[in-house]
């Protein structure tokens, strides 16, 4: 194993402020095509999209994805922000964000330790913040300078406070915490010189209560129209088996948007 001291991360540049200025709006589960290179710069990526339409409907989408993070020969820093907003004939019809951090630190021979925090909130699904957190083993697949493929373990802990008491966990409450495995499969793809597909699929056994557990599915495509700008589509899928009394165990969300990458 390699025992060397890593170097030391250095300080965002003056767009990575920007874009974490950017990442307090919060963004939509779509990811933003951030492609890391183990060179200890800092690099960051914007995606956002608009749908509009008026007439015989009025509607109006809008999301933003935003996305800065380092990497050297041992550790991978990951910071970003989403957030999606639509109406629909003057009642709003969806309303949701999200910050959060992810952690690699390599261990050698393929092995690496990782960790995140993540904090959401979603106001018509009755959520004022989710809190997670989490640490584990993850295991290289395949790695090399353009594609990888991970798969990870660990365990963690979710807090979930709620705009109004409702019942979860067997009994009414305003919160609930309790502790959860994770396991989980991350891989970046280069289908042509030009598109890349990513997908990050993590199953969330509650270690609290038997038979119930969270799911999460990202998946996007890119296709890059020049060095900085890139066409992409995105689909998020959340499953929760016990999200609360009148809430929807599934979620799904499908965005186009432009990504501008910046170093």
């Amino acid at each position: 194993m390699n025992q060397r001291k890593p170097r030391s991360i250095p300080r965002p540049s003056p767009v990575l402020a920007t874009v974490a200025a950017l990442a307090t709006l919060a963004a939509a589960p779509a990811a933003a095509q951030l492609k890391l290179k183990p060179d200890d710069t800092w690099q960051q990526a914007l995606t956002a999209g608009l749908t509009w339409t008026s007439g015989n409907s009025d509607s109006l989408a809008t999301h933003l994805n935003a996305e800065a993070g380092i990497e050297n020969a041992e550790r991978r820093w990951l910071l970003y922000g989403r957030a999606v907003y639509g109406r629909n004939d003057g009642e709003t019809a969806t309303q949701n964000a999200g910050l959060g951090a992810l952690s690699n630190r390599e261990l050698g021979n393929q092995w690496f330790l990782h960790n995140g925090i993540d904090l959401f909130r979603d106001k018509l699904a009755n959520l004022s913040v989710r809190t997670t957190v989490n640490l584990g083993p993850g295991y290289h697949l395949i790695k090399n300078e353009q594609d990888y493929w991970d798969v990870f373990a660990g365990a963690g802990y979710i807090h979930e406070r709620y705009r109004e008491a409702t019942e979860v966990g067997g009994r009414i409450r305003s919160s609930y915490g309790r502790m959860e495995a994770l396991l989980g499969t991350e891989s970046q793809t280069h289908l042509s010189p030009t598109t890349t597909w990513k997908q990050r699929f993590v199953i969330y056994p509650s270690l609290d209560k038997s038979g119930e557990y969270r799911a999460t599915f990202d998946t996007s495509l890119s296709v890059a129209m020049t060095s900085r700008l890139s066409l992409t589509a995105s689909l998020g899928a959340r499953h929760n088996s016990d999200p609360g009394s009148g809430i929807d165990k599934n979620d799904y969300l499908f965005v186009t948007g432009i990504t501008f990458a910046s170093r």
